[in-house]
């Protein structure tokens, strides 16, 4: 159980940040309602509560303590070009039962990422150069004493073969879209705004092409 709580919540966080493809060599202009420096947060929080909520196993006392929501960062200029700022994440939970009690706990952390974003309609998708690395360390401690630590840093490009569902909103200075993510995670929704250059932090501004 602890293991698909994992890989969901990999899916649930890291699929926000970017979809899973390499970029082509070349990619049409976005929508340029798009283009703009952008900050926000998104309903993952929320969503991996839910998660884990649900996955409660039978006979076990499960209780979440939610995260807060994290800051969220993208820059997007007219070519469809993008960089994000990066994203830390952590969750953690305590399963209770007759034989005693695990306390687990999640810190995800997704650097910054540079790539090409694309519309079609009221599409979004995305692609980076290159993939960048995501890394998830759990921990988990009995009451009986036994403990275990994870680190997990899954590839993520086209042999994934995962590319979600993802529609957008944007109009004046505001972004909305949403990451339609398989069961047990659901539906995501970002709602970001756009904000000046000088809002955002100079090791960020300074990704910017030129």
């Amino acid at each position: 159980m602890l293991r698909l709580s994992c890989l969901a919540l990999l899916g649930l966080i890291a699929t926000g940040a970017r979809a899973q493809e390499l970029c082509p060599p070349a990619t049409p202009a976005p929508d340029p309602c798009l283009a703009g420096h952008w900050i926000g947060q998104n309903t993952a929080a929320e969503a991996m509560t839910a998660m884990l909520e649900r996955m409660t196993p039978p006979g076990t006392s499960r209780v979440v303590f939610p995260p807060m929501p994290a800051l969220l960062g993208i820059s997007i200029y007219r070519d469809g070009f993008y960089v994000t700022m990066p994203l830390h994440q952590n969750l953690s939970w305590e399963d209770v039962t007759d034989e005693g009690s695990t306390q687990v706990a999640m810190d995800l952390a997704i650097p910054t990422a540079v790539g090409r974003l694309m519309t079609e309609g009221d599409r979004l998708s995305f692609c980076t150069i290159p993939p960048s690395e995501v890394m998830l360390r759990t921990e988990a401690v009995s009451s009986s004493g036994g403990s275990a630590t994870t680190f997990v840093s899954p590839g993520m490009g086209p042999a994934s073969g995962f590319a979600p569902e993802m529609d957008y909103y944007c109009g004046g200075d505001s972004l909305e879209f949403r990451v339609q993510l398989p069961d047990p995670v659901g539906p995501v929704y970002y709602s970001l705004r756009r904000v000046p250059e000088a809002r955002l932090p100079a090791m960020f501004r300074e990704l910017a092409p030129e």
